[in-house]
């Protein structure tokens, strides 16, 4: 188990999509991220019963390429936190 680094942003001055704002110093902080869901979600079950019922390289493919971007979405949010070591680093 790493050590996480017990600093508090709460304060600091962040990008935001509405501008530059302090953060909320009466709540935690929250991150978010908007995802197309016919890229992320949409499709996944009927997928994987062709890879379970067909072994299909092709729909195992797609749901890699919808996790890849789920991940790089949920990256995007969540990456400036890691930085400032307020969520522990993989």
């Amino acid at each position: 188990m790493s050590a996480r680094n017990e600093s508090n942003p709460k304060g600091e001055i962040v990008n935001s999509q509405l501008g530059k704002i302090k953060v909320d110093s009466e709540g935690s902080p929250v991150a978010g991220s908007r995802m197309d869901t016919s890229k992320a979600y949409s499709g996944v079950p009927g997928l994987l019963k062709k890879v379970i019922n067909e072994n299909d390289k092709a729909a195992w493919a797609k749901i890699v390429e919808k996790v890849d971007y789920i991940y790089s979405n949920l990256d995007y949010s969540l990456g400036g936190w890691t930085v400032r070591q307020v969520l522990p680093a993989r």
